[in-house]
């Protein structure tokens, strides 16, 4: 099992940052939707980033670099003041790891499934906000300048959203088809352009 040099974490985090901002950018368009959010958002962004996600794997096959990539969101959420989302991605960081041990970095098809976790964790989020720490969610609404009874209220109107199982179950089928998609169109694109143009080195198939 090889261990990840220094520029194969360089490369690492500066692939994953590109998903980041790929990710960023994908909330834009639904932001005032939380409906479109919950079904589209992390299943587009999963088929949009599935190249740069599979050139990461091509780059980069050591130990760690599914956790490097789950990590930065969960950095992002410890930057914004929440560390369960924090705690929540680095877990799934770490089932990622698991899900890729003997022989996960060498193969073709098994990245795909944590990839798949990674995007459907992003998307569920909100459901793991709603569902287990619903004081942090009135907290965080609390420091807007809201009164507890209107936070209270606009909870109560965005858990019937957020916690909507046809949603959510939409998402999730999204997730899937976005993550198998855009792997599938990433290895494509490794085959036919990063290897002839020298972004990536044949031996890394």
């Amino acid at each position: 099992m090889n261990k990840m040099d220094l520029k194969q974490f360089f490369i690492t985090i500066l692939l994953s940052i590109v998903m980041f901002a790929i990710y960023l950018v994908g909330i834009l368009p639904v932001f005032a939707n939380q409906q479109l959010s919950i079904v589209f958002h992390a299943g587009i962004t999963a088929l949009v980033c599935g190249p740069v996600f599979v050139l990461m794997l091509a780059k980069s096959k050591a130990p760690g670099t599914l956790f490097i990539f789950s990590a930065l969101f969960a950095l992002f959420y410890l930057a914004v003041g929440n560390a369960y989302l924090c705690v929540f991605m680095l877990v799934v960081g770490f089932v990622c790891e698991l899900a890729m041990l003997k022989g996960g970095y060498a193969s073709k098809i098994r990245p795909v499934l944590p990839y798949f976790l990674v995007w459907a964790a992003v998307g569920l989020k909100n459901i793991f906000m709603f569902g287990l720490f619903r004081d942090a969610v009135l907290e965080t609404y609390l420091k807007t300048g809201m009164d507890e009874q209107a936070a209270q209220a606009a909870i109560q109107n965005a858990s019937s959203v957020v916690m909507s199982v046809p949603l959510n179950l939409a998402g999730l089928a999204m997730v899937a088809i976005g993550a198998s998609l855009g792997c599938w169109i990433g290895r494509k694109a490794l085959e036919k352009h990063f290897f002839s143009a020298g972004v990536a080195a044949s031996d890394e198939r």
